[in-house]
């Protein structure tokens, strides 16, 4: 992505003022991953979000791309809140992210998503994965990654455009499921695909560049899960109501 050493601060608002805190909060330990997810979730309700964005959202489905809110670059930690724009029938490969901590909403359109707990490091290239959700988030629909709870992902738009608040903060982990030794700190990217027993799935990293050919532009379903979901959790949600009646 262009320009991500540049602060940006385009969205000026009483909900992006609130979210700056609770990074703060999360970074004096104030808050611990799972409040402060809470706490991320309780704002996004309270902000009316698709009025606040409405013109931000239909910018990014008339130009068909991404558009970065807020961005903030420091010495030990970063986040950055961004509208991401996906183009129907295509994905945003398998992937996992070191010492991050997210949450994705639904803004617009339809995603088809897996989301896989990592259980344990086979070796420095390879790891045993649980599937936890299979399934499509509607419009208010969340997927929220901590480097503990969800932490690959998997997802794609379906047959219209889909547009989804990315909110990430980097750096504020106090452990993490691998040594920081020489880590990327944005997408993992790892295939689920190829291996594993009644069990558990083994995941392999792989070149994004591979990733991309393999994944980016099929449908997630024509990937069989190696072993089911035990039991699929619904999503958070953030607004019971779809866009067009929420503008």
């Amino acid at each position: 992505m262009s320009g991500f050493r540049t602060d940006v601060r385009e969205w000026r608002s009483p909900t992006m003022k609130e979210i700056r805190g609770l990074i703060g909060d999360l970074g004096r330990r104030r808050l611990n991953i799972p409040q402060f997810q809470k706490e991320v979730l309780r704002v996004y309700r309270e902000g009316n979000l698709w009025k606040q964005l409405g013109s931000w959202i239909d910018e990014c489905l008339k130009e068909k791309r991404d558009a970065i809110l807020w961005r903030e670059i420091m010495a030990t930690r970063n986040f950055t809140l961004q509208l991401l724009y996906m183009a129907p029938n295509t994905a945003h490969p398998p992937h996992y992210h070191f010492n991050h901590v997210s949450t994705q909403l639904v803004m617009a359109g339809r995603m088809r998503a897996r989301e896989y707990e990592r259980l344990a490091r086979i070796t420095e290239d390879s790891v045993t994965l649980m599937p936890v959700y299979d399934g499509v988030h509607e419009v208010g629909d969340t997927m929220q990654t901590a480097e503990f709870h969800r932490n690959v992902h998997w997802f794609a738009a379906l047959t219209e455009p889909t547009v989804f608040l990315n909110f990430n903060v980097h750096g504020l982990e106090r452990e993490t499921f691998e040594p920081d030794v020489g880590q990327h700190k944005g997408r993992n990217t790892i295939d689920p695909t190829v291996g594993g027993n009644e069990r558990h799935i083994i995941g392999h990293k792989i070149d994004v560049d591979k990733a991309e050919a393999k994944f980016a532009h099929r449908a997630i379903d024509d990937f069989p899960l190696i072993i089911p979901v035990k039991k699929n959790a619904r999503p958070q949600r953030v607004s019971p109501r779809s866009r067009k009646r929420a503008a």
